[in-house]
This record gives structure tokens, sequence and C-alpha cells, in this order.
């Protein structure tokens, strides 16, 4: 474990010198400040028009959004940085030192995943809109990480180098779509996007159902394992 963290650390002084992982890591900060103070901004100004705050019943869905793109942000800068080491061969080097393979990866993405969960939970709770509520913002938050870790290993499995990992990254995006549809649809319909753990997650606030977190950790799993034997091969 100290030859990982060794690793880890490693990796974060490699990450300083690079702007463009800079400033993609520090949109999740930003996203919370302007979460925070213009998304009410913009209500009042709404509210001026229209005589009722619009955006105030979807306070919960901007939390939600903050929550998930963390660890999002996080591991798609840890993805582009794995993809810029296998481009420099430097990953193949890397896995035949006592870190080894599994360690290597655990280093670049698996430590990433893990520390997004703690600064996603700090970000909404400096930055959330609705009622503060620390259970359900950790178990957003561990379910957004696995979805992050989930993320990581989907750029890595399917790009060759980091202009197409950055291509893929956009792509991944799409699996935060399904937050929305439990807003926005009310009907049985809903659930054709049930496939998305994003969903889930969204359906824990609207329902105060805690339980909906499993569906989507579950979900998550399957994913995984869905993009692992693609991943394995991208390992090699």
């Amino acid at each position: 474990m100290n030859v990982v963290m060794k690793s880890f650390l490693h990796m974060l002084k490699l990450m300083r010198k690079d702007l463009i992982i800079i400033v993609i890591a520090l949109i999740p900060f930003v996203m919370g400040v302007l979460f925070y103070y213009g998304i009410p901004f913009v209500d009042e100004l709404l509210a001026s028009q229209f005589g009722h705050k619009i955006l105030q019943p979807y306070y919960e869905l901007f939390d939600t959004f903050l929550i998930m793109f963390t660890p999002s942000m996080f591991c798609f800068v840890s993805a582009l940085f794995v993809l810029e080491e296998r481009d420099d061969n430097l990953s193949i080097y890397l896995s035949v030192t006592p870190l080894k393979r599994q360690g290597y990866y655990f280093s670049r993405i698996g430590m990433i995943a893990l520390i997004s969960i703690p600064i996603s939970i700090l970000l909404v709770t400096l930055f959330h809109l609705s009622v503060n509520n620390h259970l359900l913002w950790c178990a957003l938050s561990l379910a957004s990480g696995l979805q992050g870790l989930f993320i990581s290993i989907f750029i890595i499995a399917f790009s060759s180098n980091k202009v197409e990992g950055m291509a893929i990254g956009k792509i991944t995006s799409l699996f935060t779509i399904g937050a929305v549809i439990p807003y926005f649809i009310n009907d049985n319909i809903q659930y054709l996007f049930s496939f998305l753990p994003s969903f889930w997650m969204s359906k824990v606030l609207v329902e105060h159902q805690l339980l909906f977190i499993l569906v989507a950790i579950v979900l998550l799993g399957i994913w995984i394992m869905l993009v692992q034997v693609k991943y394995q091969k991208r390992m090699k």
C-alpha cells in the first residue's frame, strides 16, 4: 500500500504541471459556486417576471448534478493521465515495478475515485441549494464515486490515446442524463431510462427512498463488468 501511495502522490506532482488537467479538476469547485450564487439569483429574476420561483422545485436536481459531476471530472482527469502515460509507454514500465499492474491502475484511478467521494460531500455541503442531509449526500457521493470509477475504466478501455479519451469523455456525460428523467416524466415511460444509475440516484430524492442507492450501485457494478473485458485487454 505504501508503494501505491507513493505512486499516487507522484501522479499528483506530475498533474500540477498540466494546465488542462488543473482546469478540468477545478471545474466542480467553479460549478459549486455558480450553482450556489447563480441559480437563486436567476430564480429571483424569473420570479419577478412570472410571480413565482420556477427553478426552486429543481434545487435538489442541481445538488445531485454537483455530487455526480465531481467524481466524474476527477476520474476523467485520471483517465487522461493514464492514457498519456500509456502513450509514453510509462504504464508498461511502472506495471513491472514492485507496484505491479493492479497497483499501478489502483494508484491512478482507484485512489482518485476514493478521494472524489469526500470532496463531493464537502462541495455539496458548502454549496447545496436544497435541504442539507448528510446521510443522503454520503450515499449519493458513494454511488457517484463508483460512477466516476466506471467512467475512468470506460475511457481507458475505448481510447487509444489522450485525444480519443477527451472525445469519449464527452460521451460518458450521457450517463448523467438519467438524473433529469424523474423530474420531468411522471408516468411509467420514465423506466425506459432505468438502465442508467443516475436515474436511480435521482429517484432517491424524488421519492425519498434511500434504498434506490443500492439499485444504482448494483447497476454500476454491472456496467463495470460489461467493460471489464475490453479494459483488461487495454491493460496488457
